[in-house]
């Protein structure tokens, strides 16, 4: 794969990312359009991908990392404080639903591997 190819499959991947459409299925639809039959066998080519979902994540942490921080912060805080400190703290309560949300993602997971 050369330097450009990367270049173009980043920002494919980088647009596509955050549009209600499938990231992953650009990266196999862009190579196979340009025709690039020589890109990466197949092994390299989901580590490649993987590469680029890994950047994605990572950038998001860093550009949500305040927000991300306050959530975390004020979540571990929420079920320490009194009613009245509950009753106010809406990052906290925000923290746990959005935990609360993960268990059923969890479970499908773990029931149908």
């Amino acid at each position: 794969m050369s330097w450009w190819q990367a270049l173009v499959l980043g920002v494919v991947q980088g647009l596509t990312e955050f549009f209600p459409i499938s990231s992953s299925g650009h990266l196999e639809l862009v190579p196979w359009l340009f025709g690039w039959n020589d890109v990466l066998g197949e092994s390299a080519g989901t580590a490649f991908d993987a590469s680029l979902h890994l950047g994605t994540l990572v950038a998001i942490l860093v550009a949500v990392r305040r927000e991300l921080t306050g959530l975390v912060t004020a979540g571990v805080r929420y079920p320490f404080q009194g009613r009245a400190g509950r009753a106010t703290s809406v990052e906290g309560r925000l923290a746990w639903l959005f935990l609360v949300t993960a268990i059923p993602a969890a479970l499908f997971g773990a029931l149908f591997d």
